[in-house]
């Protein structure tokens, strides 16, 4: 029996308490980890919060990245009385090379006024000698670390594997400073990631944050026993060979 667990996930959760329709203006640049491996992408989100007609961000540091953009989309919210509108510019980035590197700032401008988020600092280390050949791997993530109280974020988990498992159990964190809802079964799907052809077992939720501060997401745990066939060659392999 094997256990892979995944890192604690820290969002940052802000509060507005302002009452009638909120027109202040921020930009926030997020990333879904802060230390990732060559041949990785990780994702890259620039939210503007107070407006939906703000310019594509220009987002300065990006020479040691491959940057594409994935989407953008709007948002309203209306909570207590209070409506917050905003828009979220979504992006990968690929390292070309190791080392520790700062993203952004990342800078908007909303009808000529321009406005600035903070820099996020990312470690690119080599990938180990060992990965490619490992046979299963677990990833987690948020697609937004920076939600206001009560806004909807996705948490993912994904499992994926190029070998055979039984007995698999999942173990989920508690999510105690967030309302939880299932967001379905799980889905299975096949995907190709450096070469290599994975079957994928993906999870997901959808979080709700019900405070402000930093929120700490403990890992998802799954234990699970990995068939691994043998080499023995007689007339009862096709029973006993697992």
């Amino acid at each position: 029996m094997m256990t892979f667990r995944q890192k604690t996930i820290l969002i940052a959760t802000v509060l507005m308490g302002f009452v009638g329709t909120v027109f202040s203006q921020s930009v926030t640049l997020s990333v879904d980890q802060n230390t990732i491996t060559l041949g990785e992408s990780l994702s890259l989100q620039v939210k503007v919060a107070g407006s939906r007609d703000s310019t594509e961000p220009v987002i300065s540091n990006m020479d040691n990245f491959e940057i594409e953009s994935s989407g953008t989309s709007s948002q309203i919210q209306i909570i207590n009385g209070t409506t917050t509108v905003s828009k979220v510019f979504q992006y990968m980035a690929t390292p070309k090379k190791e080392g520790v590197f700062q993203i952004g700032p990342a800078v908007i401008e909303v009808s000529g006024v321009k406005f600035q988020s903070r820099a996020v600092n990312i470690t690119v280390s080599k990938s180990p000698t060992h990965q490619k050949d490992a046979p299963y791997r677990v990833k987690a993530f948020v697609d937004n670390s920076s939600p206001f109280v009560h806004e909807q974020i996705v948490y993912v988990f994904q499992f994926l594997t190029r070998v055979q498992l039984a007995n698999a159990k999942l173990d989920a964190p508690k999510f105690s400073d967030f309302w939880k809802e299932d967001l379905g079964k799980e889905r299975e799907y096949q995907m190709t990631d450096q070469g290599i052809s994975w079957s994928v077992t993906e999870v997901r939720y959808a979080l709700f944050p019900n405070r402000a501060g930093i929120l700490k997401i403990e890992p998802t745990v799954l234990s699970a026993a990995v068939v691994i066939r043998s080499n023995r060659q007689s007339l009862f392999d096709s029973f006993f060979d697992d």
